[in-house]
């Protein structure tokens, strides 16, 4: 099975990250957000916190995960209309591919 993701970066400003992260989202009407920190910061809190905001904020039919150390600590799983979007996909994955 092949998993096609299409990357995006860009550079936003403002002054909360989980502001711009929803901001960003519902511009691109994302269906699933993954929220982490890098292996040398390991503070799970404010990946968690963020996470929740998303997941506060964002619709109901967006998925929100937030993993540390290539463990999922958060998920708010979408709606059912995007459930199907993820047929075949395992929520275990390796924090790697991230």
């Amino acid at each position: 099975m092949v998993i096609q993701v299409d990357l995006k970066f860009k550079i936003c400003r403002g002054s909360s990250v989980r502001r711009i992260l929803v901001r960003e989202a519902n511009a691109y009407s994302a269906t699933h957000i993954i929220v982490g920190s890098s292996q040398g910061l390991h503070i799970t809190r404010p990946c968690i916190s963020v996470a929740r905001y998303c997941a506060k904020k964002l619709p109901k039919d967006c998925w929100v995960f937030a993993v540390d150390n290539g463990k999922i600590v958060f998920k708010r799983e979408g709606s059912a209309a995007t459930r199907s979007d993820l047929k075949g996909f395992s929520t275990n994955f390796p924090c790697s591919v991230l």
